[in-house]
C-alpha cells in the first residue's frame, strides 16, 4: 500500500487513466441502456419489467457520468489555473444581477458573482467550463435531498436548457431533486461524443483538462 502523499503529476496521470476507464464504461453502459429501451418498446405487449430493466441501465450510466464529473471537479479544485473572467462570464453576471433587481423576490438577495476559482476552461455559452462542472458535481452529490440546490447550481442547468432547447432527450430540471443530471451535463460538454464529430469524448475531456490546468494533460 502506498503511504506517501500524491504528487501533482502522479495525480494527473492517475486521473487520466481513471477517466479513460470511465469513458469506456459510459459508452458501453449507454449502448446497453438504449438497447434495452428499444427492446422494451418493440415487444408485442409493453412490459413494466422490461422498462424497469432499461431504467436501471440508464441510472448506472448517470452514476458513471457523475463519477467523471466529480473527477473533473477535483482536477479543477486542486490544479485549475484561474483566468480573468471572460466577456461571457461578465455578461452572465450582468444579466443575473439585472434579473435580481427586476425581481425583488428572487432567491439571490445580494450581488451575484461567479467565484474566480471556477473561471477556468472554455466557455459553454457564456459560462466557463469550471462553473458547469461545479454545478453538475453539486447536483450529482446532493440529488435525492429535499432542499433545493444552491442558486448557482440551478442557474447552470437553466443556462444549459437555453443552450440546448431542442435536445428533448436531455433533462435539465435541477429543481426535481430525485433525478441525476450528470449524463445531461457530460452530453452538454460533449464529453460523451461517440467520435462521429471527429473527436471522442475522452479526447475532448483531455483537451479541456489541458486548458484547465495550463499544461498538457
Amino acid at each position: 500500500m502506498w503511504t506517501h502523499s500524491v504528487a501533482k503529476e502522479e495525480f494527473l496521470a492517475g486521473s487520466k487513466v481513471a477517466a479513460q476507464i470511465l469513458f469506456d464504461a459510459i459508452k458501453q453502459q449507454s449502448k446497453s441502456s438504449q438497447t434495452k429501451a428499444i427492446a422494451a418498446l418493440c415487444q408485442p405487449t409493453l412490459s413494466l419489467d422490461d422498462f424497469s430493466a432499461a431504467s436501471v441501465e440508464h441510472v448506472a450510466c448517470e452514476m458513471l457520468a457523475g463519477s467523471l464529473i466529480v473527477l473533473a471537479y477535483k482536477i479543477i479544485d486542486l490544479h485549475g489555473v484561474a483566468q480573468a473572467k471572460g466577456p461571457g462570464a461578465l455578461h452572465f453576471e450582468s444579466e443575473i444581477n439585472r434579473l435580481i433587481r427586476e425581481h425583488p423576490d428572487a432567491r439571490i438577495k445580494k450581488e451575484f458573482k461567479i467565484p474566480p476559482r471556477l473561471c477556468v476552461g472554455r466557455e459553454v455559452g457564456h459560462l466557463p467550463l469550471g462553473v458547469i462542472v461545479h454545478g453538475a458535481r453539486n447536483q450529482y452529490c446532493h440529488f435525492g435531498e429535499h432542499r433545493r440546490l444552491d442558486p448557482l447550481n440551478e442557474l447552470v442547468f437553466n443556462h444549459l436548457q437555453q443552450l440546448y432547447a431542442d435536445a428533448e432527450w436531455l433533462n435539465f430540471d435541477a429543481k426535481d431533486g430525485g433525478r441525476i443530471l450528470a449524463f445531461t451535463a457530460t452530453s452538454a460538454l460533449h464529453w460523451t461524443a461517440n467520435g462521429n464529430d471527429g473527436s471522442t469524448g475522452f479526447e475532448r475531456f483531455c483537451e479541456d483538462m489541458s486548458e484547465v490546468i495550463g499544461q498538457p494533460y
